[in-house]
């Protein structure tokens, strides 16, 4: 009863960066974000690579406004068209700035990014050189928005 009596049209504001709030949430899902929609990709270069080049490839940008804080929003994340059965599984796995990312030995995907204290857009990850070998690469996991929208 009580959402019946909140306004329409009319979507959560975040006062300053911190936990993902409502906004967020919608940008997972794929929602449309002001006039951009945000669209999830996966790294598939045959070597390390950052969301801004991943996004690059698509002929979009990395949006640093919509990171999953849950393994929840990451499997929301990954539950679409594009990316249905890309990850065996979705687990918050040990902290590391890059996630989420796809792991080169187990195909799971994991959404604990600890708590970055820079963008994570560019950073790349570091394959261990025995996964390297086999061409079996950390793959990242980008929120992407149109090359023209404000990330």
């Amino acid at each position: 009863q009580a959402a019946a009596s909140r306004p329409r049209g009319r979507m959560a504001r975040r006062a300053a960066p911190g936990p993902p709030g409502a906004l967020w949430a919608l940008a997972l899902l794929g929602a449309v974000r002001g006039q951009q929609q945000v669209r999830w990709r996966i790294s598939i270069a045959w070597e390390d690579e950052s969301c801004n080049s991943v996004c690059q490839g698509f002929g979009q940008k990395c949006t640093e406004e919509c990171w999953p804080a849950t393994s929840q929003g990451l499997l929301n994340a990954v539950s679409t068209p594009a990316l249905d059965g890309t990850c065996f599984a979705v687990e918050e796995g040990m902290a590391a700035a890059i996630h989420p990312a796809k792991d080169p030995a187990n195909t799971v995907c994991y959404s604990n990014a600890g708590n970055p204290t820079s963008y994570r857009c560019p950073m790349v990850p570091s394959t261990p050189p025995a996964r390297a070998a086999t061409g079996h690469f950390i793959r990242r996991l980008c929120p992407c928005v149109n090359s023209t929208a404000s990330a």
